[in-house]
């Protein structure tokens, strides 16, 4: 059990869910011929010994999450390309570093 709840904090932790969302979305719009994209597993690792590896399919849970996150940061991308004001990068209202790009991203 300590395996899946490593993963799963993994997951979260380095926005896995998302990057399995932004993954499907580009297999969907580049590679259609691909009937299933969404059950693309993903592989999680270590990099200090003993190196171990994992390689998981999100649960249906975790995939909403990541889809709603990803449906979210296209919009935000979007409006930035549109309106020219990118959060995260000064000028009006702006924060300040990444954080603030992710921090948009989650509402």
């Amino acid at each position: 059990m300590r395996i899946r709840r490593t993963c799963g904090d993994r997951f979260t932790n380095y926005w896995v869910h998302l990057q399995h969302a932004a993954y499907v979305s580009c297999l969907e719009k580049l590679v259609p011929e691909i009937s299933r994209p969404r059950d693309i597993p993903i592989c999680i690792h270590r990099t200090r010994p003993a190196y171990a590896v994992s390689v998981i399919e999100p649960s249906g849970s975790m995939r909403e999450l990541g889809q709603r996150q990803w449906s979210r940061a296209v919009k935000t991308w979007e409006q930035c390309l549109q309106t020219n004001r990118w959060p995260g990068y000064g000028g009006p209202g702006g924060r300040g570093g990444a954080v603030a790009v992710v921090d948009e991203v989650k509402r």
